[in-house]
């Protein structure tokens, strides 16, 4: 051990081309002026005692480790102290990977960002290499956020960063996330009072909600207050992404999309081909079905009524479409829902078309039927517009062909099957007409 306090250094060449021009500045042993040459972010090995009545207090082979350097004075080094000793708290520390620094850390190593130590040249002892940019950003930025702090009071080195994406700033007296520094900045309002989403830092939680997010171009009285690492930032922006796609497509047809046609609603929950997928909705609460929302207004549903619509279909509105959250959220309900209700299996639209309901042919023009005889290959129908002159002439429709877009009510179709019972239209008579009428008798 070198106990006249002239300190060695170690050949560093495989471990930072930076540090290896350095070693070539300093000689086996070398002055104060030279060990304050060691420059800010390097990882020194040093005694952790100034005198030997202070080395009686340390357990043995405790006696010396890691420090980083953060600052100098002229009567030595200011350095943060790194143990291989877990720290709880993330915010208390930085924490040095193994694998990061393979030749001179044999376990993973935390800086502990408490009070620096002034580490004399007596003290020093050898050279073992430098922080990552990575880990060298991380120290920056927790530096600059403590600086003001009475424990870090210090002639730190000047290393000012830019600020950059991820970084948590105050600006004008309100907070903000840095999402993109590219063009200008876009910032994210983030708030401590509970809104959409939520994101912790340090053990601090932020609400924030992507549609408050804007761009600036210049944020130079902006002062950094914490930081969020990469994986964090990306699930943000992910989010965000999501959100603006969203916005592009709300006034179109998509999955998740709510249509309405005439007084009927409907929730479209998938594609197949040239046809939306999609079952009914009522705005009417009823216990007895499922409860969906989307924006804050509740829609009930037994997801049994499906049927398809043409993507040609110019007939429905889009009211609104269901966030991508709210999306998962209903896919959960009707499985729960049917699951809990083998009753209520959904009707597939080829073999689930019959009397009273409303229908229109993707062949055709965009007129729109009512079925009077249906489960069928050729299904008997009216043309709806027509009953309103009082027309009820019988034609047929492929079933192939047929795309379900509602259903009439139990008077409406009673009022036809009478209109209709005397008629004569291939098989359908009478007969058969008067047993449809039985199931809609009072």
């Amino acid at each position: 051990m070198n106990l006249n306090g002239i300190g060695k250094v170690v050949s560093i060449s495989k471990i930072d081309p930076f540090l290896e021009e350095k070693n070539n500045y300093f000689s086996k042993e070398f002055t104060k002026r030279q060990l304050l040459q060691i420059p800010y972010g390097t990882i020194i090995w040093a005694k952790r005692y100034k005198n030997a009545q202070e080395k009686e207090f340390i357990n043995v082979g405790h006696t010396e480790g890691p420090f980083v350097v953060v600052g100098r004075t002229t009567k030595g080094l200011y350095c943060l102290y790194a143990t291989s000793k877990q720290q709880i708290s993330e915010n208390s520390s930085i924490r040095l990977r193994m694998e990061n620094y393979s030749g001179y850390l044999k376990k993973d190593t935390y800086i502990k960002m408490g009070s620096p130590c002034l580490i004399r040249k007596k003290m020093f002892v050898e050279i073992f290499g430098k922080l990552n940019n990575d880990d060298l950003r991380k120290l920056d930025k927790i530096i600059r956020i403590n600086k003001n702090q009475k424990a870090f009071n210090i002639n730190f080195e000047e290393n000012v960063l830019p600020l950059e994406a991820g970084d948590i700033v105050v600006l004008n007296g309100k907070r903000f996330l840095i999402l993109d520094d590219i063009k200008g900045y876009t910032l994210l309002p983030i708030f401590s009072q509970k809104n959409t989403s939520k994101i912790e830092v340090n053990g601090v939680e932020y609400y924030y909600d992507s549609n408050d997010a804007f761009s600036i171009e210049n944020i130079d009285n902006a002062k950094l207050v914490d930081f969020i690492d990469s994986y964090e930032l990306d699930k943000i922006k992910a989010k965000r992404k999501s959100y603006l796609k969203y916005l592009n497509e709300k006034d179109k047809i998509n999955r998740g999309s709510l249509l309405q046609r005439e007084e009927s609603f409907y929730y479209v929950y998938g594609e197949n081909g040239a046809v939306w997928l999609a079952f009914e909705v009522s705005i009417t609460a009823d216990d007895q079905l499922a409860k969906i929302t989307i924006k804050d207004k509740d829609y009930f549903s037994d997801f049994s009524d499906n049927i398809e619509i043409s993507k040609k279909d110019e007939n429905y509105t889009v009211v609104d479409l269901a966030l991508p959250t709210e999306i998962e959220e209903i896919k959960k309900q009707k499985k729960s829902y049917l699951k809990s209700n083998t009753s209520k299996k959904p009707k597939e639209k080829r073999y689930g078309i019959d009397t009273g309901d409303i229908v229109t042919s993707r062949l055709k023009d965009n007129s729109t039927y009512i079925v009077v005889v249906g489960n069928q290959d050729d299904i008997v129908v009216v043309d709806k517009s027509c009953t309103l002159n009082g027309d009820y002439r019988l034609s047929t429709l492929s079933l192939w062909e047929s795309c379900k877009i509602g259903k009439t009510d139990n008077n409406t179709i009673r009022m036809i099957l009478e209109k209709v019972k005397n008629s004569t239209y291939g098989w359908i008579n009478a007969e058969r007409i008067n047993k449809l009428m039985k199931k809609y008798d009072k």
